[in-house]
């Protein structure tokens, strides 16, 4: 224990020049992060500026009837609102002048193929200039002919066996085609009430933290990684080997200076990480803690492998701008490709995130906090070996 903290002591005096450059660190932190926190809780939270839903213009035969039909189906009532057009030239206006975000143009019989099975392919319109208003439109559109085709694939099984039947010598009571209407009417009548079979939920972009935490806890997790960089004194060996060899002769074991040089690096990660938490409304010990000791240990790895401030200060900069962009710090994770939301729960910034997520008063992650703690030591342990093995090959050399 006593070298243990003479190697405390000691780790702080490498690193005391930069102790103020590290203070300043955590308050900059600390005032971008409550910045941006309350700027993306605005930006998500505020009703006037989210998305009303798509304004779909609806033209030809049998128009007011297809919207009062739309409009009974509350699933797609919630993101769509369907309006009856006079005629095609004045949908077309419609989508011209941006009052609407499509047009379905509807053939002549379009309703009536639709009872007889015959399904009119109607036409729709979009404007170019949004295109994300149009792929909307157009995926909802999709969704409504995927639904005509379902139905009318058990129509179509029914007039098949109709037919057989009547080839067989059966008399069927109903006519062919009033026996078609009635199915047709039986499928729209299960479309028009089908919300009654699922259970609406509300799934946030940016999974379990809310989109304001979810970045805030983020680029705090994003930061404290890159705080690394600042502890690449403790880790200097090169610089100091001449000492590290007497004090190895004196009988003198190194594991206790380097285990020291890690717990430093922690206790200074600790600060960056819990002065601007503090100041974001909370604090979570067990967040902090993990969070430091895996930044730590990342430091330590970096500088043992490369032995150079720079290659260590590049090396902690990518692996913590790859880890920000797969726990979807830049995109949300709705939006990040499907083999990178695969990675998104081992991402360490997403660890961090939720490690910290108490602090803002999410439920506790244990998890998260135990992969990244035990992540963290086996780190510590990687530290602590290229370290010796680096140290035996100079002084060899």
């Amino acid at each position: 224990m006593r070298a243990y903290g003479a190697g405390l002591i000691l780790a702080f005096a490498l690193i005391r020049r930069r102790l103020a450059l590290l203070a300043l660190a955590a308050l900059l932190i600390a005032l971008s992060g409550q910045v941006a926190s309350r700027a993306l809780a605005d930006a998500f939270q505020n009703p006037a500026g989210a998305l009303a839903g798509l304004r779909i213009a609806v033209s030809g035969p049998g128009a007011q009837s297809a919207v009062r039909l739309a409009g009974q189906m509350e699933d797609i009532r919630a993101y769509c609102t369907f309006v009856a057009a006079q005629d095609e030239q004045d949908a077309r206006a419609l989508v011209e002048h941006g009052e609407v975000s499509a047009a379905v143009l509807l053939p002549d019989g379009f309703l009536d193929s639709i009872y007889s099975g015959d399904n009119l392919a109607p036409t729709l319109l979009i404007d170019d200039s949004r295109p994300l208003e149009g792929y909307l439109a157009r995926w909802a559109g999709e969704c409504a002919i995927g639904l005509l085709m379902d139905a009318q694939t058990g129509v179509t099984a029914v007039r098949e066996a109709y037919i057989a039947g009547r080839a067989d010598g059966m008399q069927p009571e109903k006519s062919r085609k009033q026996t078609i209407e009635e199915i047709n009417l039986v499928y729209i009548q299960a479309a028009l009430s089908r919300s009654d079979a699922y259970r609406v939920q509300t799934v946030s972009a940016t999974g379990a933290l809310a989109p304001g935490d979810h970045y805030a806890l983020s680029a705090l997790a994003y930061l404290a990684l890159l705080g690394g960089t600042v502890c690449f004194p403790l880790f200097d060996e090169r610089s100091r080997r001449g000492f590290l060899c007497r004090l190895e002769g004196a009988g003198q074991p190194l594991l206790t200076l380097r285990l020291a040089s890690l717990t430093v690096c922690a206790l200074l990660l600790a600060m960056v990480t819990g002065v601007p938490l503090v100041l974001l409304g909370g604090f979570s010990f067990a967040g902090v803690a993990a969070g430091a000791v895996f930044a730590a240990g990342l430091a330590g790895v970096c500088a043992a492998l490369t032995g150079h401030a720079s290659g260590t200060s590049l090396t902690i900069f990518l692996v913590a701008t790859v880890s920000l962009f797969v726990a979807g710090g830049i995109l949300p994770p709705a939006l990040l490709p499907a083999p990178l939301r695969t990675l998104l729960p081992g991402s360490p910034v997403r660890l961090l995130a939720l490690a910290l997520s108490p602090a803002c008063g999410y439920a506790p992650q244990p998890l998260a906090t135990g992969v990244l703690a035990g992540l963290g030591l086996l780190l510590w342990a990687l530290t602590l070996w290229v370290a010796h093995k680096r140290h035996r090959t100079g002084v060899r050399t």
